[in-house]
């Protein structure tokens, strides 16, 4: 699990990243989601689950990939 992630926290981080307009609009955007995305990281490393049956982990990536307009 300490491989994905960077990757969840890279794709969360480019897609909020990617509606700023300069560095000030970065600093904020990336202060808008740390909280909720160090939340996500200590949840995840608080829940373990096996590699390739991380249903629970899955589900929570998929909910917020929703919230944030994704299709799933």
């Amino acid at each position: 699990m300490k491989g994905q992630f960077p990757s969840l926290a890279s794709l969360l981080l480019v897609t909020t990243l990617g509606q700023a307009q300069d560095a000030t609009g970065i600093v904020d955007e990336v202060n808008a989601v740390y909280s909720r995305s160090d939340a996500l990281y200590l949840d995840i490393h608080r829940h373990p689950e096996l590699s390739f049956h991380e249903q629970q982990t899955a589900a929570k990536l998929a909910s917020g990939l929703r919230e944030l307009g994704y299709e799933v």
